[in-house]
């Protein structure tokens, strides 16, 4: 399992977090929101950006931390 942070533009409320029960939600000042937390794999990273494509967000960022 690797961990990463997820960009997104703009803040996501409270019910856009039940799509993503495995990831912690910050609201950043900067206005934007950052979806972090362990991910399984490649796979499921991928599942994670197609489920934000879908929900029409921008994708700002994805870095993996060492």
């Amino acid at each position: 399992m690797d961990y990463y942070e997820i960009i997104v533009k703009g803040h996501l409320g409270d019910i856009w977090e039940e799509g993503f029960k495995n990831l912690d939600l910050i609201l950043r000042s900067d206005g934007d929101s950052l979806l972090s937390g362990y991910v399984e794999d490649q796979a499921e990273l991928y599942g994670i950006i197609d489920r934000l494509r879908d929900m029409g967000l921008i994708l700002k960022k994805v870095h993996k931390k060492e």
